[in-house]
């Protein structure tokens, strides 16, 4: 697949989306891209001719690596999250947890 295939494709698949989450992701990923200097290092992936960086900067609590896009699209869905008010308080986790324990 070539460049021009590929970015139809992703096209294609955006349009035909109506997962929010997923568009939130995706402009934070392209956003971070644009934002940082684009640097190769051994942990780079290649597609085609392009390059994709693949390079590691945190992990999950399951010990899953997260790439700098990733933990900057899960930053940024905090970030809107936080926003909404779509979070909990401190008082309501301490209930909640409290209610686990009964």
């Amino acid at each position: 697949m070539d460049i021009a295939q590929l970015k139809q494709q992703i096209i294609r698949k955006i349009n035909e989306t109506e997962d929010i989450e997923l568009l939130r992701k995706i402009a934070a990923i392209i956003n971070s891209y644009n934002n940082t200097p684009h640097m190769v290092n051994e942990s780079t992936a290649h597609y085609g001719s392009s390059i994709v960086s693949e390079e590691i900067v945190a992990y999950t609590v399951d010990g899953k690596p997260l790439t700098k896009a990733a933990y900057i699209s899960i930053l940024d869905e905090a970030e809107n999250e936080i926003e909404n008010g779509d979070f909990f308080t401190t008082n309501e986790v301490r209930k909640l947890i409290s209610s686990w324990r009964k």
